[in-house]
């Protein structure tokens, strides 16, 4: 799949009767920093269905960005799963760990956003 510029995305986009656009995180964080920084996001999400481990995980890599444990997550697994007699158990934890996060992540960006575009205030628009 080939990238295209926003200008031509745009000028493909004159057939469609409907748009949409998606905005990333940036625009988010720029637009509330008060939500959707890794820290807030940290404290809005619920834990209670993923493993005790993966919480603490957070502490012992002494960060709140859910990608990074993730990836480290990820990354656990792959290296374990290359040495003998390492549990099964404990690769499958991880492996879960590392999706529930992914999917807790998701849901707690989504419970953050407005309802409606209009329910953004102009200055919010101004700072991103």
């Amino acid at each position: 799949m080939k990238l295209m510029s926003f200008s031509t995305a745009l000028e493909a986009s004159r057939q469609c009767t409907k748009k949409h656009l998606l905005l990333g995180n940036g625009f988010s964080i720029a637009c509330r920093p008060g939500i959707f920084v890794y820290g807030k996001l940290f404290e809005q999400a619920d834990f209670s269905k993923l493993s005790p481990s993966a919480k603490k995980s957070f502490n012992a890599l002494g960060t709140q960005d859910f990608e990074k444990v993730i990836k480290a997550l990820r990354d656990a697994k792959a290296v374990l799963a290359a040495y003998d007699g390492v549990p099964s158990k404990l690769l499958a934890t991880l492996q879960e760990d590392a999706e529930g996060l992914r999917e807790l992540l998701v849901q707690t960006i989504a419970a953050s956003h407005p309802t409606q575009p209009g329910d953004i205030e102009e200055h919010e628009y101004a700072a991103s």
